[in-house]
């Protein structure tokens, strides 16, 4: 059982192909996958599509959560790992914000001064709200 599973969050999630490279796609098609697993700065999904671990493939995300609007998130296949027994592939993805630029995505920051001395705390901004998504105890019914 998966941890949104298990806290009773059942949302409804589908995948498209926003970028390759610097060139955005707009092939307005989506598909649905299986959200195993999710944190601000990452997310695990189930999918029946074999694709490939690129940096130059990137991924867009549509979740949809119950008495909320729908939520959309951007990343990029960090690894994947294939079934023997049946056919689908769990990817790791690397959640990304849409705003930052190629350059920007690919950067460490360090907020630790030149002199040593304790990191200045900075406020994270995630690319998702979660203050909506629903609590233990909602779910969604979703239909392939």
């Amino acid at each position: 059982m998966n941890m949104l599973t298990a806290h009773g969050i059942h949302l409804q999630t589908y995948m498209y192909i926003h970028q390759v490279g610097d060139q955005t796609v707009f092939l307005h098609r989506t598909r649905p996958v299986i959200l195993w697993e999710y944190e601000p700065s990452r997310m695990v999904i189930i999918c029946d599509l074999d694709l490939p671990v690129v940096p130059e493939l990137r991924l867009g995300f549509i979740i949809h959560a119950p008495n909320a609007p729908a939520r959309q998130v951007y990343g990029r296949v960090a690894w994947k790992e294939s079934s023997i027994s049946f056919k689908a592939h769990q990817y790791g993805i690397l959640i990304e914000s849409p705003q930052q630029e190629p350059a920007q995505r690919m950067t460490k920051h360090h907020n630790r001064p030149q002199r040593g001395g304790r990191a200045a705390s900075t406020p994270y901004e995630s690319p998702c709200d979660h203050d909506n998504f629903p609590g233990p105890g909602h779910h969604l019914d979703i239909k392939a």
